[in-house]
């Protein structure tokens, strides 16, 4: 898969190209030698200046006993050591990854200076390169760094709470917002002054019973900073803290009756969205209706009659904050069976015998232990990749 000078930026800046890559590696899929994995997502740390209790990942997952090997220790975060970023950049070279997701319960930019040493490590790399963030720690010098040096290719700026216990006073008051605006006018502002496209700008929502009614104002104050694509998520609900915010079948009919308000607003603004995965009610759903939108196993069938019922590990690994590698990176709580930081490389995990193990298993259908309850999220990168077989079989 190596690329010559005239393919140069085909996927950092083109995020079509990495559905028709991925399309095309799962259509011709076949049984063989170990998967390598062209989408890497990497959890820089477990620190974060709020404190969620919704938040699957992180400090606040480690708070429970069944989880308890997943606390937070500081001198194990993954972007606290140049050590780990240097193994890291020379991993993502060799294995030419090409698209890196950057998120996790902690904050991505806690370490600034590493995440700006990482990002420029990669920054003549012909990768995509997505942020998920809330955007508190970053600053007008910080976007024109990352705006004049094109080190970005997708920001997903996420608008939640700072904590649970005032949610619902900060949701009333927009100020809650007032960082993450200035930060949006200062990437407007960059962006103009270089000529830039990029990065794009999404933004991110989890949906919870405390936010439910507020998502308008979200679209309101987003409106004119000239947003890529609105993301409502619904709470896939991987920790007990999470339940208490789950929405009632009250308040679930209440937001989908909204929709279509919500869609017509966001038109106005010519931002796409995922809401059209919400309308939709789904049947034989053992809790709340939101999180399990997906709790059928989806199938693609490829050329070589392969029936994969998920596909997402064939495509994608993830290293959490504190250096575990889970088979899937869903199932971050569950089956680590090697850490990275004392691994020679990617390499030797995608070699282990537990992971070709596990590959082998989904290209042929059979789902491991791990796959049964799982709220499997990407429902518009499924349909989209649906389409895709479609068009090559004509």
């Amino acid at each position: 898969m190596s690329l010559s000078v005239k393919q140069f930026s085909r996927f950092k800046y083109d995020p079509e190209s990495l559905t028709n890559i991925l399309a095309n590696h799962l259509y011709n899929l076949k049984e063989g030698p170990a998967v390598i994995p062209f989408r890497l997502f990497v959890y820089p740390s477990a620190r974060c200046n709020d404190s969620c209790r919704y938040c699957s990942d992180g400090a606040r997952a480690g708070s429970e006993s069944s989880n308890s090997f997943l606390r937070y220790e500081p001198e194990r975060d993954f972007f606290v050591n140049r050590k780990y970023i240097d193994k890291l950049v020379k991993d993502i070279k060799e294995l030419e990854v090409r698209d890196i997701h950057l998120f996790g319960g902690g904050k991505p930019f806690f370490y600034k200076e590493n995440m700006f040493y990482f990002l420029e490590r990669l920054k003549d790399e012909d990768i995509f390169i997505r942020i998920i963030t809330n955007a508190n720690n970053l600053d007008h010098r910080d976007v024109d760094y990352i705006v004049k040096n094109k080190l970005i290719s997708s920001l997903n700026i996420s608008f939640n709470t700072d904590s649970e216990e005032t949610a619902k006073k900060l949701y009333a008051d927009s100020s809650r917002h007032t960082h993450s605006l200035n930060i949006l006018e200062d990437i407007v502002k960059c962006k103009e002054l270089y000529g830039a496209d990029f990065p794009r700008v999404n933004i991110m929502s989890i949906l919870l019973n405390v936010n439910y009614d507020k998502i308008t104002d979200i679209i309101h104050l987003i409106g004119r900073y000239k947003i890529d694509s609105f993301f409502l998520q619904p709470l896939r609900c991987s920790s007990n803290n999470q339940k208490e915010f789950i929405l009632t079948k009250e308040q679930e009919n209440v937001f989908r009756q909204g929709i279509p308000r919500l869609e017509d607003k966001l038109n106005e603004f010519k931002i796409f969205s995922n809401l059209s995965e919400f309308k939709h009610e789904v049947k034989d759903c053992s809790s709340n209706l939101l999180t399990d939108i997906s709790s059928k196993h989806p199938e693609l069938r490829n050329k070589n009659n392969l029936i994969l019922k998920c596909y997402l590990p064939l495509v994608t690994l993830a290293i959490s904050y504190n250096g575990n590698i889970p088979l899937c990176f869903f199932k971050y709580d569950k089956q680590y069976k090697h850490n990275y930081f004392g691994l020679n490389s990617l390499k030797e995990f995608i070699n282990s015998q537990e992971y070709t193990a596990f590959t082998k298993n989904l290209i042929n259908g059979k789902l491991p232990e791990i796959c049964s309850d799982c709220n499997f999220c990407s429902l518009l990168e499924l349909e989209t990749l649906r389409e895709r077989f479609k068009s090559f079989e004509e």
